[in-house]
């Protein structure tokens, strides 16, 4: 009987889809990246369930939506009964290996990994050595959260070596494996060291657009009046957006030390490898930086996914819709194994042959209001006197001045439209083919009610599909 397929999955951390050379981002370097699309099949419009690590990473391994199961959280990790991909794959007697922070399982899962970094699951790991950060504007402003020239992330190199050694090395040879390798990188702290820092041309570069949308909701508007300013200094952007761009092309380097780990290990060509990032970054769109729980840009929400496999065609590209529950059942099939749980993604294999999956995507964030109101009352008990409450990181002081900016919300993207639900009442409204950037929310234009109807209906519709049975429903009778 052959061996099983094997399992490469790589996650790059708040990598945006529209920032590798693949998907026709001149500025940046990911020649790594984009062999490895040119190898496989990149999703070209797939997107992130949760603008935030721990739920994203959690619907991957269950194929299902974040509010379903309740992981709408960081802390919140996959616990002993939940069943997912891992436990999957354990029981058929997979070697399992993380390396890199972990931001998924809880620590037993953790713990009972065969091979993984020497991470703590609750922490990120992250280095931030001291040394001279080079600053082309002084003083930068705190919160644009930026780092320069700086080795803020030895730990992904370390990591990188631990994947590309598990590989030709230390694994078991006798049995299919499975390894994850979470890259830390892009995420801010925006810093990187040379000659990464200095790849991107800080005078050509093409800039995101900095003004926030006519109408924005709450989560923008506080972000620009407690993190970076409601009046920025373009230049900031452009620095955060060139420093983001380094981040990206290192990277890729560790992309390269992996891959050509595997092609030397022999088992190239009977393992499956995926490629993706949990969400996005603003990294200076909009004026602001990193991300926002209920704020679903497409910077924040669109992210690369590019998949290899020896049973696919190379080089293939889809422009349908996917998002991250769609990976746990497509990766299933791949490796010829049955889910032993419900999943609400779909296979992306009719894709492959032009034939749609899914309508639209979703996304979601935020929090019920006591939770909210609790994290509000705890900053404001570490942020004293009275009148310096609030005045901290400035991710908390947004947090502090504005509460209901994390306050629950919903989107529903399709190829044209997207419409975003809050609790609060600041919803939104894009007409994405008139307006890529999202910077004119028409939710109050007469002339787009129909379509805001339709999708209010489809977002609705989908709630009733994925809402959760707790405690879990076995049999149904009268």
């Amino acid at each position: 009987m052959p061996k099983r397929q094997n399992l490469i999955i790589i996650c790059a951390d708040e990598l945006r889809g529209d920032c590798v050379g693949y998907a026709g981002n001149t500025d940046v370097r990911t020649p790594n990246i984009d062999s490895l699309a040119s190898s496989g099949v990149a999703f070209l419009n797939h997107f992130a369930v949760y603008p935030k690590c721990t739920p994203s990473r959690v619907s991957l391994m269950t194929g299902r939506y974040t509010h379903t199961d309740g992981y709408r959280a960081l802390p919140i990790h996959l616990g002993p009964k939940q069943p997912d991909l891992l436990s999957t794959l354990k029981s058929l007697d997979y070697v399992t290996a993380v390396f890199g922070k972990n931001h998924c399982w809880d620590e037993g899962r953790w713990n009972a990994m065969d091979h993984r970094g020497d991470r703590s699951p609750y922490t990120d790991g992250v280095s931030r050595p001291g040394g001279p950060t080079f600053r082309s504007h002084e003083p930068m402003p705190l919160g644009w959260d930026y780092a320069g020239a700086r080795d803020v992330r030895s730990g992904d190199r370390v990591n990188a070596t631990s994947a590309a050694r598990f590989l030709t090395e230390t694994r078991d040879r006798s049995r299919p494996f499975f390894m994850q390798f979470n890259i830390e990188s892009p995420h801010p702290p925006y810093g990187v060291i040379e000659p990464f820092f200095s790849m991107a041309d800080r005078q050509s570069l093409k800039t995101f657009p900095t003004d926030i949308p006519k109408n924005a909701p709450l989560c923008v508007r506080a972000q620009r009046e407690c993190r970076t300013g409601v009046a920025i200094d373009p230049s900031h952007a452009r620095e955060v957006q060139a420093t983001y761009y380094g981040m990206i092309a290192e990277v890729d380097s560790h992309v390269g030390k992996v891959m050509s780990a595997l092609e030397a290990s022999g088992e190239r060509d009977n393992t499956v490898v995926l490629f993706w990032s949990d969400h996005g970054d603003y990294a200076g769109q909009y004026g602001l930086a990193e991300k926002w729980d209920t704020h679903f840009a497409d910077c924040l929400t669109h992210v690369p996914c590019i998949i290899r496999a020896p049973q696919w065609h190379a080089g293939q590209r889809v422009e349908h819709l996917s998002d991250h529950t769609d990976l746990c059942p497509t990766l299933a099939s791949l490796l010829g194994i049955k889910l032993p749980f419900g999943v609400h993604g779909r296979c992306l294999e009719p894709t492959l042959q032009g034939q749609p999956v899914r309508d639209a995507v979703f996304s979601e964030g935020g929090h019920e209001k006591a939770i909210v109101d609790q994290a509000r009352d705890h900053i404001g008990k570490w942020m004293v006197p009275e009148e310096e409450k609030g005045k901290g990181f400035p991710k908390n002081k947004t947090y502090y001045a504005h509460p209901e900016s994390m306050l629950r919300s919903r989107m529903i993207r399709t190829h044209q439209h997207k419409l975003v639900v809050r609790q609060t009442g600041d919803n939104e409204f894009y007409d994405l083919c008139d307006d890529p950037w999202e910077l004119d929310n028409r939710i109050a234009d007469p002339a787009t009610a129909a379509d805001q109807l339709r999708l209010f209906e489809r977002l609705a519709r989908w709630g009733l599909e994925t809402d959760p049975d707790s405690p879990p429903i076995t049999s149904i009778g009268a």
